[in-house]
Parts: C-alpha cells; structure tokens; sequence
C-alpha cells in the first residue's frame, strides 16, 4: 500500500515558488526534503490504492501545490503565515516539522492560539514533564489558576471513507441518511464518543500521573477534517471522565463555524467559559 506520495521535479519547482510567497513559512520548514511530500495515509498505509487519491489527506507540499486553485487552501497558508510572523512560539524548526508531518494539527494548535489571544488570554507552552515526557498543547492562566488545554484533530475512519466512496460492502447510499446510513444517529454519536474517549485516555489521563494532577484540563477538538462523521453529537453521560477533566470543547471552522462547550466540572470561572462558549464561532466574545 502507499503510504506518501512525493511531488516530481515539475511539481517540486511549483511547490518551491508557491513557497517564496510564505517566507514565514518557509524559514520554518528550511531544507526539509518532506517539504515535497504532497499527500500521505492518514490510516497507516490501509488505502486501497484504487482509492488513494480520493481518500489520502493532503501533506503541506500538496497544499502549496493547488493553493491557486483552493481558496481554502490559501486562507490555511495564510493563517500560518502570519501566525508564524507574529509569534515566536511559532518561529521554530519544530513547529516546521509539525507542518510537514501533520499540517492540520499544527493549524488547529495556530488557531486555538490566534484565538485565545484575541480574547484577552495569553497561551503559554511551558514544559511541564509527565512520567512519559508529554508536554501540554498550553497552558493558560486567569486569576492566578492554571489550565491546561490539550488539542485533538480527529480524521474520520477508513470504513467511512469507504461508505462515502461507495467501496465493498461499507458500501451505502444513505451515507448521510440517519435512518438507512452507515452512521445512524447512534452510530455517529458513537463514533464521535469513541475519538473523545480516546483523546482523553491519552491526552488528559496522563496529567493524573504527574504533579500537575490538581490542574484541571481542558480538551480541545476540531472535527472539521472528520465531519460529518465527528461531528457535536456528544453525551458525557456515555464516556469515562477523568477527575481532572473540567471541559470539552468541540469547533469546527469555514463557512457554516460552529462551537460546543461541554461543562464537565466548575473548575473554569463562568466568564473564561462564556469565552470557549463563543471561542470560534462568528460573535465575539471578549473576557
């Protein structure tokens, strides 16, 4: 199975004009040879090959490559740009590779940056060691409290893709029906519970082993790239949570955003969750 698709010498010299135009960009990615991978497997080489380019997610080099034809596209690189130009946090080789290896995780953590600095909050990454070394996303502080915010960005699964595509015997053309589709009411909100579930095990459970046990935790997840299969159909009531866990919030960006915030504990002050109530979606909110 192909796991990554690298551009050839034509569309090498495309990707490396596409790139004079981002030069924040393009001091963080440097000489990085995966700069020219276009697109890769998003599920661990598991893509038919008949399926690859229908299903396979874009890698950055893909991105700059058909950035004069996707306005969307543009805008990404373009949030990057002046995110990476703005703020050193972001003006490193590590940052560089993160757009490399997973362009649309880097810009989740960009956005929920950007986004927390305009109302009012100034995102920190600290080093704060757990018993295996992870690092929190951020950490935030109001009235002298610290949270730790941890950023999820789920792809939908392979059998879904297949139900889109109309492949094998996932195969249904009430993909988007409730009543008849792969994803019935119940099987989306599973899904979608299934991927929360998951990032909390790994993602919040963690910090209970460390000595910041005590900081509560919020977990951050942009479904936009996994919608509609992840999408806001979500129950507490259905997942395990961890006593450190003080909120859920789901985003999705582009033309119809969206945000739901999920209380799980009164550990956030009322106003800073007004404030991830509203965090992205088009009213402004300001702390």
């Amino acid at each position: 199975m192909e796991a990554k698709r690298r551009a050839d010498n034509k569309q090498q010299e495309i990707i490396e004009r596409r790139l004079d135009e981002y030069p924040s960009i393009k001091n963080v990615i440097g000489t990085n040879p995966d700069r020219y991978i276009v697109s890769q497997d998003q599920y661990g080489g598991s893509i038919p090959p008949h399926l690859y380019e229908k299903i396979a997610v874009f890698s950055i080099g893909g991105i700059l490559l058909v950035s004069d034809e996707e306005p969307v596209f543009r805008n990404h690189l373009q949030t990057i740009e002046e995110l990476i130009a703005q703020h050193p946090l972001f003006q490193t080789k590590k940052f560089g590779k993160k757009l490399i290896n997973s362009f649309f995780a880097a810009l989740s953590e960009g956005e929920v940056y950007r986004r927390l600095i305009l109302n009012g909050l100034q995102p920190v990454s600290e080093r704060r060691i757990t018993e295996t070394g992870s690092n929190p996303d951020y950490v935030i502080k109001f009235d002298g409290q610290e949270f730790i915010l941890e950023i999820k960005t789920p792809y939908g699964s392979l059998q879904g893709e297949y139900a889109f595509f109309g492949e094998g015997e996932h195969a249904s053309a009430g993909f988007f029906d409730y009543d008849r589709g792969l994803f019935t009411r119940e099987g989306m909100s599973n899904r979608t519970e299934q991927i929360i579930q998951k990032a909390i095990d790994k993602q919040v459970v963690k910090w209970l082993n460390s000595p910041h046990r005590s900081t509560p935790v919020i977990l951050i997840i942009n479904v936009t790239i996994g919608y509609p299969e992840v999408n806001f159909t979500v129950s507490p009531a259905h997942l395990i949570l961890p006593e450190n866990l003080a909120g859920i919030l789901l985003y999705r960006q582009g033309k119809s955003p969206y945000t739901r915030y999920i209380k799980i504990s009164d550990a956030i002050p009322h106003r800073v969750e007004n404030m991830f109530h509203f965090l992205f979606s088009t009213k402004e909110y300001t702390l």
